[in-house]
């Protein structure tokens, strides 16, 4: 995720190391929420906060295409004992839905949940209780 926000900052021309620093402190702390509110709380206007959030989640997804994801350790196993156990499971993020349906996709844990939920179909993410 860090990557990718770096790369998103790249792609917005963002050099001056005092301002990147800034920004990838509120980026960590503000990590789990919908990314498009981080880059609206980041950048001054609409369309760079846009921009931003389309050259994150190209870099994302090329993480993803390129296997650089793989699950916490014991994800699965508490996925399955869950299931298992009769429990619904659903998996909640704050990518967005493309974003989040790539990575499930290629953690092949699509069969494994019963619902996936983003910040777009919520409403709105975190902080905010609605995932």
């Amino acid at each position: 995720v860090l990557a990718s926000f770096a790369a998103a900052l790249d792609a917005l021309g963002v050099r001056d190391r005092s301002e990147r620093s800034r920004m990838e402190a509120y980026v960590r702390a503000t990590m789990g929420e919908s990314k498009i509110v981080v880059f609206r709380a980041l950048f001054d206007d609409e369309a760079r906060a846009q921009a931003a959030n389309t050259a994150f989640e190209a870099a994302y997804d090329e993480r993803i295409e390129a296997g650089a994801v793989a699950p916490i350790p014991g994800a699965e196993d508490t996925i399955a004992a869950l299931r298992r156990a009769g429990r619904k499971v659903a998996l909640l993020t704050g990518f967005s839905a493309p974003t989040r349906d790539r990575l499930v996709a290629r953690l092949g844990w699509r069969s494994a949940v019963d619902a996936l939920l983003c910040p777009a179909e919520a409403g709105r993410g975190r902080p905010y209780p609605d995932l």
